[in-house]
């Protein structure tokens, strides 16, 4: 892989599941710390109708600290749906390829972006769901 991918990834929450929305965030960072390739990944976690909870700012001063990794919070008033949602977040993505995960995933496969975006340069027109393949567990 001869170019540094920019990879958006975007996680929705209405609160309340805070043990798996940490495990979403360091999975993502771990994924980062054992890649062959330079990625760089801005994570936007978008609460809805929901404030952030104090974890998460630890959680992102920690993670925040892995080269490549950003972390983006939006706090939104109402939770206004995924489609709506989508639709408002997404001009705020930088990346050449972008990933919904829910708060409650988590990266298991080693090397998922750099895999991810290998399938991405090979099929640039191809839709494939991580979910089913084992990429990720929910």
């Amino acid at each position: 892989m001869s170019e540094a991918p920019n990879i958006s990834v975007i996680t929705f929450t209405l609160g309340g599941r805070d043990e798996y929305l940490k495990k979403c965030i360091v999975s993502v960072a771990e994924d980062l710390l054992n890649s062959h390739n330079k990625i760089t990944v801005e994570h936007h976690l978008v609460f809805q109708g929901c404030k952030k909870p104090q974890f998460i700012y630890d959680i992102i001063a920690n993670e925040s600290s892995v080269a490549g990794y950003k972390i983006y919070c939006h706090e939104w008033p109402t939770n206004i749906g995924i489609g709506a949602g989508l639709n408002k977040i997404l001009p705020e993505c930088n990346g050449e390829l972008i990933f919904k995960m829910d708060d409650d995933c988590e990266i298991v496969s080693k090397n998922f972006f750099e895999r991810a975006y290998a399938l991405y340069k090979r099929f640039p027109n191809s839709v494939f769901s991580p979910l089913p393949c084992g990429l990720l567990r929910s």
